[in-house]
Protein backbone atom coordinates (compact mmCIF):
# COMPACT_ATOMS: atom_id res chain seq x y z
CA UNK A 1 0.00 0.00 0.00
CA UNK A 2 0.97 3.59 -0.35
CA UNK A 3 0.03 5.48 2.80
CA UNK A 4 -0.10 9.18 3.30
CA UNK A 5 1.41 10.32 6.59
CA UNK A 6 1.07 14.06 6.96
CA UNK A 7 2.87 15.59 3.99
CA UNK A 8 4.76 12.42 3.01
CA UNK A 9 3.95 9.06 1.45
CA UNK A 10 5.21 5.64 2.54
CA UNK A 11 5.35 2.54 0.34
CA UNK A 12 4.61 -0.62 2.36
CA UNK A 13 4.67 -4.25 1.22
CA UNK A 14 1.30 -5.76 2.10
CA UNK A 15 2.88 -9.16 2.75
CA UNK A 16 6.12 -8.59 4.74
CA UNK A 17 5.45 -4.94 5.72
CA UNK A 18 8.82 -3.72 4.38
CA UNK A 19 8.63 0.09 4.26
CA UNK A 20 10.17 2.70 1.99
CA UNK A 21 9.47 6.13 3.44
CA UNK A 22 9.48 9.83 2.74
CA UNK A 23 8.19 10.36 -0.74
CA UNK A 24 6.97 13.92 -1.21
CA UNK A 25 4.40 12.94 -3.84
CA UNK A 26 2.29 9.86 -4.52
CA UNK A 27 3.73 9.64 -8.03
CA UNK A 28 7.28 9.40 -6.60
CA UNK A 29 6.26 6.29 -4.64
CA UNK A 30 4.70 4.76 -7.77
CA UNK A 31 7.82 5.53 -9.81
CA UNK A 32 10.09 3.99 -7.15
CA UNK A 33 7.87 0.91 -7.04
CA UNK A 34 8.10 0.38 -10.80
CA UNK A 35 11.87 0.95 -10.97
CA UNK A 36 12.64 -1.40 -8.07
CA UNK A 37 10.68 -4.53 -8.93
CA UNK A 38 7.62 -3.98 -6.76
CA UNK A 39 4.33 -5.41 -8.09
CA UNK A 40 0.67 -4.53 -7.60
CA UNK A 41 -2.31 -6.82 -7.68
CA UNK A 42 -6.00 -6.06 -7.39
CA UNK A 43 -7.89 -8.18 -4.88
CA UNK A 44 -11.56 -8.24 -3.95
CA UNK A 45 -10.98 -5.62 -1.24
CA UNK A 46 -8.65 -3.29 -3.16
CA UNK A 47 -5.07 -2.97 -4.39
CA UNK A 48 -2.08 -4.68 -2.76
CA UNK A 49 1.61 -3.81 -3.16
CA UNK A 50 4.48 -6.33 -2.95
CA UNK A 51 8.23 -5.77 -2.65
CA UNK A 52 10.51 -7.65 -5.02
CA UNK A 53 10.98 -10.46 -2.44
CA UNK A 54 7.24 -11.03 -1.99
CA UNK A 55 6.01 -10.65 -5.57
CA UNK A 56 5.93 -14.40 -6.23
CA UNK A 57 3.00 -15.85 -8.16
CA UNK A 58 1.88 -17.85 -5.10
CA UNK A 59 1.76 -14.85 -2.77
CA UNK A 60 0.13 -12.60 -5.35
CA UNK A 61 -2.56 -15.22 -6.11
CA UNK A 62 -3.33 -15.43 -2.39
CA UNK A 63 -4.02 -11.69 -2.27
CA UNK A 64 -6.12 -11.71 -5.45
CA UNK A 65 -8.67 -13.71 -3.46
CA UNK A 66 -8.69 -11.25 -0.53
Amino acid sequence: MIEREGWHFTLICDHCEHEVESFDEFEEAVSFKKKNGWKSVKGKSGWFEFCCNCSTPEIMDEYRRK
